[in-house]
């Protein structure tokens, strides 16, 4: 019968590593967790995580912490079970994170397995290893490298609500012979450098964390810069910062960092000065060559100085014929503004006569029609104040539209 190390309660993740705490600086049972999970247990509220109803039982003790496990209940299998366990490098992880977080992050809300759905809404299937919201911290760890996707990083990353995130995975994964490591350069450009957990066991105090960057160097190779590395347990978290020997990590990065563009940069300077040296014999061979080039240049520059000259003498005349151009145009313009306003001037000076003998069509220098209405009198206006009608004189009749009566001209009334 399989031994499993993570049971389903109430539609969440239990995982083995949830029974182990530290006391005093030993890794134990966490006595009030561990009877809180037999409970589970003992009421057969603990299922396999594939969905095929088996019942759990926990076999935990205090006698040897190795063996903790989740065990099925036999003749409680109602299908076929598809539930894949995980690896022991990574169950023992998860143990040695846990009292470690335990211990460090004091948190009384922490969680294992907890999916991304308990910090924002999504319906993608990833969680954090740990998550604690009041301490706003999370824990996402990867035993293979190869489990490293985008955009499940993309969802977490996005789906933060302020809580700090710390990406940690197996030290098998970490070197580089050479190499682009490209998926540990998914973690380092989210945290800014990666974590390498080496474990011996699920034993607590024989477990290290190694801190480190990747960089190119002088030769394009990239190479694994080691930052920090200590015994995990002498990794402390303050807030939300991991701290190597009290230091800040991020303090640490940058120290190694620096020093290691300082080492790559003293590199390249002496292979400058090396190629600058090569370069020197070249430079007095070719001097000769560049007097003779010299003087065949400056016969091209005064020849392109002239051309230029030329060209900017053509670009002023070209300016002043426009400046002259636009000079009579606003001339013109200004002219016939004025004849305009004269032409406005003489309507508006004869408009009470001619609008009164309706003889003739009465149009002012915009070419509008205007009428004085037979009926009102007071409507004097342009064509657009009347609905026009044209009567059967060939004479133009129309309704006024501000008393509304039709009108004819004051010598059509006559005939009529």
């Amino acid at each position: 019968m399989p031994l499993r190390s993570v049971a389903l309660y109430k539609g969440k993740y239990i995982g083995i590593e949830t029974i182990y705490t530290v006391h005093n600086g030993f890794q134990i049972n966490d006595p009030e967790r561990l009877k809180e999970v037999r409970g589970y247990s003992q009421r057969n509220e603990l299922f396999c995580p594939c969905g095929c109803e088996t019942n759990y039982i926990l076999v935990a003790g205090d006698k040897n912490v190795r063996e903790q496990h989740f065990r099925e209940k036999a003749g409680t299998r109602k299908r076929t079970c598809t539930f894949v366990e995980e690896g022991e490098t990574s169950i023992n992880s998860r143990i040695v994170l846990k009292v470690w977080l335990a211990e460090k992050l004091k948190a009384d809300d922490l969680q294992e397995r907890v999916p991304i759905s308990a910090v924002e809404e999504s319906a993608r299937r990833v969680e954090f290893t740990f998550l604690s919201k009041d301490k706003k911290l999370g824990i996402r760890y990867w035993n293979t490298r190869a489990n490293i996707i985008d955009d499940k990083l993309d969802v977490i990353h996005t789906n933060l609500s302020g809580i700090r995130v710390v990406y940690i995975v197996d030290q098998s994964n970490g070197s580089t012979g050479g190499q682009y490591q490209e998926i540990l350069m998914r973690l380092q450009e989210r945290q800014g450098y990666c974590l390498l957990l080496g474990i011996d066991g699920c034993e607590y105090p024989k477990a290290q964390l190694c801190a480190v960057v990747y960089e190119r160097d002088a030769d394009g190779c990239w190479q694994e810069l080691r930052v920090a590395s200590a015994y995990l347990k002498d990794v402390d978290i303050e807030g939300n910062e991991l701290l190597f020997q009290k230091k800040p990590i991020n303090d640490l990065v940058r120290r190694e960092k620096n020093r290691f563009d300082l080492e790559q940069k003293a590199i390249i300077d002496r292979r400058h000065a090396e190629e600058e040296q090569r370069k020197e014999q070249f430079r007095i061979w070719q001097a000769e060559q560049d007097r003779k080039e010299a003087e065949r240049r400056y016969r091209l520059a005064e020849e392109r100085e002239k051309s230029i000259r030329e060209a900017a003498e053509r670009a002023e005349r070209e300016r002043i014929a426009k400046e002259e151009s636009a000079r009579r145009l606003a001339e013109s313009e200004a002219k016939r503004k004025s004849e305009q306003e004269n032409q406005w001037s003489f309507f508006n000076q004869n408009l009470g006569e001619n609008i009164l003998q309706q003889e003739e069509q009465v149009k002012d220098p915009d070419g509008e029609l205007w009428f004085l209405c037979y009926f009102c009198k007071k409507t004097l206006g342009k064509r657009d104040l009347f609905i026009d009608i044209l009567g059967p004189y060939g004479t133009n009749r129309g309704k006024c539209k501000a008393c509304g009566m039709h009108f004819l001209r004051p010598l059509d009334y006559k005939k009529r």
